[in-house]
């Protein structure tokens, strides 16, 4: 709740883009220091500043690609969003955990997409 009244204050005071650059920055950042961690307890925490970093995006990436799509598109590219979302988080990302066994390696390949 408190994460995303803060979200959407850093959208509607700096602006979209400006807060989607620093958000998909701070998760590719992470990505990669994940792959590095010495230990669990690094990765964790590691973790948490992408989940952070990841709803910086996420969130404002999706409003964002809406308002600049014109009204005659706005409902396939909306589906189109959520399809590509679900196929990606169903069958990519399994489907890359299954082909890549070193768990140091995945987060890299993670960072395909961005």
């Amino acid at each position: 709740g408190l994460l995303a009244a803060g979200g959407s204050f850093t959208f509607d005071t700096f602006g979209r883009r400006t807060t989607l650059i620093p958000g998909y920055f701070t998760v590719a950042l992470c990505m990669m220091i994940t792959a590095a961690a010495p230990n669990m307890g690094v990765m964790m925490g590691i973790r948490v500043v992408m989940g952070i970093g990841s709803y910086m995006g996420l969130s404002g990436l999706y409003v964002y690609i809406l308002e600049n799509t014109s009204a005659k598109w706005r409902a396939f590219v909306s589906s189109f969003i959520a399809i590509c979302w679900g196929l990606g988080a169903a069958v990519f990302l399994p489907g890359l955990g299954y082909l890549i066994k070193s768990w140091r390696w995945l987060p890299y390949s993670a960072l395909i997409p961005l």
